[in-house]
């Protein structure tokens, strides 16, 4: 019997807090979102979606209070939307219909700003239109609702202090982003983009590096890594999420002191209701 492959997960810090929001993805047509506070590394189970979303066009805002996600579901109209919600849920604050998975998501600007990633008509939401008192909407860039995971995934990784290293030998397209604590960086590399079960659509690689470009860290090909708040290093894995403490990195012990916080393997679908405030302001 062939082995079941790992849960996929794609992670998202927000920028002004220890808060995190995992997607956890597993079977490929269902998502459960988890929350991580990365203050004591605990984590909270929220709901589950049955049907596609689109992590690299999603977002988490800067204080974690809030998400914007991308579905997708083909067995209902309108087939694709962004959500806005408090996370880790989905049931929506507010939510964008799209239709088609052209351009979708969206990103949090500074000063509660939504930047959609939508044509200009398909700005009306579909319900609650109190969000325009909570939030300034406007569009992601000039040719607002083009292109697929890119620019917008390129958009948010810039924001976030990754470098667009440029294309090598053995990948598509490089990143690179510098510890906030010490003279070392992680290089991220998309060496494939293609369906090949039992692996990701993304084929992605993770190094540590030091100052003068030798390999400290060779993570392989993970689902997801950077740099928390304080130094340390985070990854996904096989459908667990790693923690390598920075004195750890600084002392050249690598991935001997990884820890794993939780294993997401062995979650199953289940309908989960938001609790009493989540449908709320």
């Amino acid at each position: 019997m062939p082995q079941k492959p790992p849960a996929r997960l794609f992670v998202l810090l927000a920028r002004e807090s220890r808060q995190a929001l995992i997607y956890r993805r597993g079977p490929s047509k269902q998502v459960q979102l988890i929350s991580w506070n990365r203050q004591d590394d605990t984590f909270t189970p929220g709901q589950w979606f049955k049907g596609r979303i689109y992590e690299r066009r999603c977002d988490i805002s800067p204080d974690g209070k809030f998400l914007l996600s991308f579905l997708q579901d083909y067995g209902r109209a309108p087939y694709t939307w962004t959500v806005l919600s408090k996370p880790p849920y989905l049931t929506a604050l507010t939510y964008w219909p799209k239709g088609d998975a052209w351009g979708g998501g969206a990103l949090f600007g500074e000063n509660k700003t939504i930047r959609l990633n939508h044509r200009m008509e398909e700005f009306a939401p579909g319900n609650d239109s109190s969000v325009i008192r909570h939030f300034q909407l406007e569009p992601l860039h000039e040719h607002s609702g083009r292109g697929e995971d890119q620019p917008i995934w390129g958009m948010r990784l810039a924001r976030d202090g990754w470098t667009y290293t440029g294309e090598g030998h053995d990948e598509m397209y490089s990143y690179s982003k510098p510890s906030p604590k010490n003279a070392i960086s992680l290089q991220m590399k998309i060496v494939n983009i293609s369906s090949e079960p039992p692996f990701p659509w993304y084929h992605m690689h993770y190094r540590v590096s030091d100052t003068a470009g030798d390999i400290l860290i060779d993570l392989d090909r993970t689902d997801w890594a950077d740099w928390d708040q304080n130094g340390d290093l985070l990854f996904a894995k096989n459908g667990g999420i790693f923690r390598c403490c920075k004195r750890d990195l600084k002392a050249g012990k690598g991935m001997k002191t990884a820890v794993e916080l939780i294993n997401l393997n062995a979650s199953e679908f289940e309908n989960v209701a938001p609790p009493k405030g989540y449908e709320q302001w």
